[in-house]
């Protein structure tokens, strides 16, 4: 990352999972952090406190489709529609409504990935 990270190189950890301290390297660098169904599973801790930690504005919502199927359907083949599972759990634990947390999370996705939007 040092090497070719810039200002002009965006960057983003898919389905992000190490520690927090690295997630505070990461986001100060303006990376971002896909979270994924792992969030939602009964005995993840590790992942739980770093999104209550991390600023929403680093956050991307991410299926990681087939595999990491979050709760209440871990173990069977994910779907994108499962996304929703995730945004609830970031919701819960950042204690905001799940509205913001899907507007935030779609405007990083957008400015991430220079998305054109057409409604």
């Amino acid at each position: 990352i040092e090497k070719y990270k810039n200002k002009e190189t965006k960057c983003n950890m898919h389905c992000y999972s190490y520690d927090l301290e690295m997630a505070k390297k990461l986001t100060k660098k303006d990376i971002t952090l896909g979270i994924g169904g792992i969030l939602t599973f009964k005995n993840e801790r590790q992942l739980k406190e770093i999104v209550k930690e991390i600023d929403l504005k680093y956050l991307l919502l991410e299926t990681d489709s087939p595999y990491l199927t979050p709760e209440p359907f871990r173990g069977k083949k994910n779907e994108p529609q499962n996304i929703k599972y995730v945004a609830k759990k970031i919701s819960e634990l950042k204690e905001i409504d799940e509205e913001i947390v899907l507007k935030e999370t779609t405007n990083n996705a957008i400015r991430q990935f220079n998305l054109k939007i057409v409604v």
